[in-house]
């Protein structure tokens, strides 16, 4: 944490000399410390928490990502919604007022999620409702393509949640979205997805049963033939970490049960050799799903349960896994 701090430096508003060494004994001395050097306006709790969490004062000690970027320019003024242009980001003028009024217990994308729900004309209802499905749980003002692409159907979404408010029930709105979060992770992975914009409640619940029909069938029929890329390895931990193929319907159709996704749908795509499915597992526990478009030669989903994005450790699973044994495949998150 000191090392960050003192990179940090040409943003310090006080001397370090200034600050009371008494605040030491004190459980909060490092937002103490952060607050004395860095903070002339107040900054949104879950920006302060996400940015000073233990990982960095554990680790590296240096910053990381957005929230640390978003920490310097709202403890010193600046307006995020200026700022987005020089850092590709999505900030919209009524987000920022949002933001600032986001739960504190949120993480970054929950929070980013919420603030764009209210500025929508949402509602806590619709934020419960969505935040339900790990893939709409992202950071909307993100740079990324791929976030760029999911803008749209999820400000649809969020809009036609809130417009049919009084005609959905929990029930009904949980089929609904557990339809549309595996057409929403269609999109994220640059594929076509459908669109919430037009739909009556009816219709949207009369495709949600078709999909959830579909998806209950484990295709027990369907196999096909294995790429070799199965994988095994010891993390520093001592856990066990497992890469295995998926290489039939009923395979698929377990794994989807386990993680509570739809990865049983994509049995067509590999049997048709356009899409290899991989479960990854820790001393014999269902962890991630990962989905290689065999075409592009890219790794473009990696999901937990609900689909859930991938945790760090994860992510460097996956990537010592690709190296090892999968060459010429591109990772993309």
């Amino acid at each position: 944490m000191i090392v960050s701090l003192l990179h940090l430096r040409p943003f310090w508003i006080r001397p370090l000399a200034t600050w009371s060494h008494a605040n030491l004994g004190r459980p909060d001395w490092i937002e103490s410390l952060v607050n004395h050097l860095l903070v002339q306006f107040p900054v949104p709790k879950f920006i302060h928490r996400e940015v000073w969490a233990s990982r960095y004062i554990l680790g590296s000690g240096f910053l990381e990502g957005k929230a640390a970027i978003w920490f310097i320019l709202a403890a010193q003024g600046v307006s995020l919604h200026r700022a987005a242009a020089h850092f590709d980001w999505v900030v919209p003028k009524g987000l920022v007022h949002w933001i600032a009024q986001a739960p504190e217990e949120l993480s970054l994308p929950e929070a980013t999620l919420w603030a764009e729900v209210m500025r929508l004309g949402g509602s806590t209802v619709e934020f419960d409702r969505l935040q339900r499905y790990h893939g709409f749980r992202m950071d909307l003002t993100g740079g990324d393509v791929n976030q760029k692409s999911c803008l749209r159907p999820l400000r649809e979404t969020i809009r036609w949640l809130a417009n049919h408010r009084d005609e959905l029930t929990d029930e009904t709105c949980a089929v609904i979205l557990e339809w549309y979060a595996h057409e929403f992770t269609e999109i994220q992975a640059g594929r076509p997805g459908a669109s919430m914009k037009g739909r009556s409640v009816r219709g949207a619940l009369t495709v949600a049963r078709a999909y959830v029909a579909e998806r209950s069938r484990p295709y027990r029929a369907v196999a096909w033939l294995p790429h070799g890329w199965d994988w095994e390895t010891t993390g520093p931990d001592g856990d066990r970490w497992a890469v295995r193929e998926l290489t039939t319907g009923l395979e698929l159709y377990e794994e989807g049960i386990v993680l509570r996704h739809c990865v049983v749908g994509y049995a067509s795509r590999c049997a048709e050799g356009e899409t290899a499915i991989f479960s990854v597992g820790t001393n014999g526990k269902r962890r991630l799903t990962i989905e290689i478009s065999l075409p592009a030669r890219k790794v473009i989903q990696v999901r937990g349960v609900c689909n859930r994005p991938a945790t760090p450790e994860e992510q460097q699973v996956v990537r010592q896994w690709c190296a090892e044994v999968v060459n010429g495949i591109v990772v993309c998150w």
